[in-house]
C-alpha cells in the first residue's frame, strides 16, 4: 500500500488564470494553483469536458497535469490528462500525489505526497522517448532507443492523410528536414489509417525519407497528446523531451532558436 508522506493539501485555482481559460479556446479549463514540492514544480488543474458547469464528473471530467511553464505555450499540448476515476494517482518525476478530493466548480483540487508501491499513475508528466517497440507499416519492428543518433535531434509528427492540416504540412517538414537533415531525423506515427497505401502513396509523392511507423496510445500518452494531428514532439540526442505539441510548420523556427 501507499503511505502517506503529509496531510492532503489544497491548492486553490489561481485569479489570474481563470478568467484567461475560461475564455480561451478550451473554455471550461481550470488550471489549480501552482504546486511546489521538494523543488519540484508544476501545475494541476480540472477540465469539464460535458461543460455542465460541474468539474468533477467522474467518468467525465478530465484531470489535467502539466509543467510549471504550461502558460506561456498553448494550454492542451502540453498537458497530460485522463477521464477522473474513483481514486487519482498523478506523477511528477520521482514524486507521487493521490488526488483526495475536486471542487465542483473547479476552484481547488486536494492532495497528499505517497510513498509509490504497486499505484500506476492516472497521469503523468513524461520527461523522455518512452522504450517501446515501434511498428513501421512496412511492418519491421524496431526498438525506439535505435531511432536516437548521437549529435542529432528526433522529431516524433503524429500524422494521418485524412486530417487535411497534417496532409498540407508535409512539404512544409520535408524543408525543415533538408535543411537540418544531418542534425535531425523524424519519425512520422500514422494515426487511424485504415488503408496504409494511401500512406506510401503519400510517401513517393514527396519522396519522405524517414521511417513511417504505427501510432499507438502508449507512444501518444508519452508525448502528452490528447488526440489531434498534426502533433509533434522534439526529443534531444540521448531522448529527452525538449518540447511536447510542437507543429511541423513550427519546427523550423524552433530549431533555428535551439541550435
Amino acid at each position: 500500500m501507499d503511505r502517506p508522506l503529509t496531510k492532503t493539501k489544497r491548492y486553490y485555482v489561481s485569479p489570474d488564470f481563470r478568467p484567461f481559460y475560461r475564455e480561451s479556446e478550451q473554455p471550461g479549463l481550470i488550471w489549480g494553483g501552482d504546486v511546489q514540492y521538494k523543488g519540484q514544480s508544476f501545475r494541476i488543474g480540472l477540465y469539464d469536458l460535458n461543460s455542465n458547469g460541474i468539474f468533477n464528473d467522474i467518468g467525465q471530467d478530465v484531470l489535467i497535469l502539466a509543467p510549471f511553464e504550461a502558460d506561456t505555450f498553448r494550454l492542451l499540448p502540453f498537458s497530460s490528462a485522463n477521464y477522473l476515476d474513483t481514486v487519482n494517482t498523478i506523477s511528477v518525476g520521482k514524486f507521487r500525489f493521490q488526488v483526495d478530493a475536486l471542487s465542483p466548480e473547479g476552484h481547488w483540487i486536494e492532495m497528499h505526497p505517497i510513498i509509490p508501491d504497486t499505484t500506476t499513475p492516472t497521469v503523468y508528466i513524461p520527461d523522455h522517448l518512452p522504450e517501446l517497440t515501434v511498428e513501421l507499416i512496412s511492418g519491421k519492428k524496431l526498438p525506439s532507443d535505435s531511432l536516437l543518433h548521437p549529435g542529432k535531434y528526433l522529431y516524433v509528427e503524429l500524422f494521418s492523410t485524412w486530417h487535411q492540416n497534417s496532409f498540407e504540412a508535409t512539404p512544409t517538414l520535408k524543408r525543415t528536414y533538408d535543411r537540418y537533415q544531418d542534425r535531425l531525423d523524424i519519425l512520422s506515427l500514422v494515426v487511424n489509417e485504415v488503408d496504409y497505401s494511401r500512406v506510401t502513396r503519400h510517401i513517393a509523392q514527396h519522396d519522405l525519407p524517414w521511417n513511417f511507423g504505427i501510432y499507438t496510445l502508449d507512444f501518444g500518452i508519452s508525448m502528452m497528446h490528447l488526440g489531434y494531428v498534426p502533433y509533434g514532439a522534439l526529443y534531444a540526442p540521448d531522448g529527452k523531451l525538449i518540447k511536447a505539441g510542437l507543429q511541423p510548420w513550427e519546427l523550423r523556427r524552433f530549431l533555428e532558436i535551439l541550435m
